[in-house]
């Protein structure tokens, strides 16, 4: 957040670091310990934030720009399963037209982001997110976008979707994990479970 930069972060001035860039050393432990709980960063990786932030700015500015709600928790109850459940979309936005679910994302390679979709599962996020503001707003988002921008190279970006038939398998397999975690929640038998992914397509939009 733009307005908690300056709170939050400090750049590591060179005279505390030791001649190959190591941060070790008295000069080091001292100006670490006069700076607690902030993110130390140094200047080069201050630069490149920057230039991830003006990156995304420039491309995702209509999903930015609106007001909305931002990283807001949503709490429910799942209607066939009982189990408590949370969300916490980056940015809902709410307008005439209806819901739309924006999450950023970030990469170092945008060309590998749909191997890192499948890997980290974020098409179970996706649903789980819809389930979540469905609930609260008593319909359903008619968007769900993933901003993803680079965090070096030339700080590429761009928009990744589900496909429909993707969002329904992705839909099922989510009811069936919840299905799974209930059962296993009632008898209290975990045993060894691995629930892998259903194969789950992406499909790119580049911005007009």
């Amino acid at each position: 957040e733009p307005t908690q930069f300056a709170s939050s972060v400090a750049e590591i001035p060179p005279r505390v670091l030791a001649t190959n860039g190591a941060r070790a050393g008295n000069r080091w432990t001292e100006w670490r310990d006069a700076n607690p709980g902030k993110v130390l960063l140094t200047a080069e990786e201050v630069s490149r934030l920057f230039q991830t932030v003006d990156a995304l700015k420039s491309y995702g500015r209509r999903y930015l720009e609106p007001l909305g709600y931002v990283e807001v928790s949503i709490y429910w109850v799942d209607p066939l399963t009982g189990i408590r459940c949370k969300c916490r979309p980056d940015k809902l936005i709410v307008d005439a037209s209806g819901c739309r679910i924006v999450d950023l994302k970030t990469t170092e390679n945008i060309d590998q982001f749909r191997r890192r979709f499948k890997q980290y599962r974020y098409w179970l996020q996706e649903v789980h997110y819809r389930a979540g503001v469905t609930q609260a707003l008593g319909y359903e988002p008619f968007d769900f976008v993933f901003l993803v921008v680079e965090t070096n190279g030339d700080h590429r970006c761009g928009e990744f979707r589900l496909s429909s038939r993707s969002l329904e398998l992705a839909f099922n397999r989510r009811i069936e994990l919840l299905q799974e975690l209930q059962r296993c929640l009632k008898t209290g038998n975990w045993g060894d479970r691995h629930l892998e992914p259903k194969e789950i397509e992406l499909r790119t939009f580049e911005m007009e």
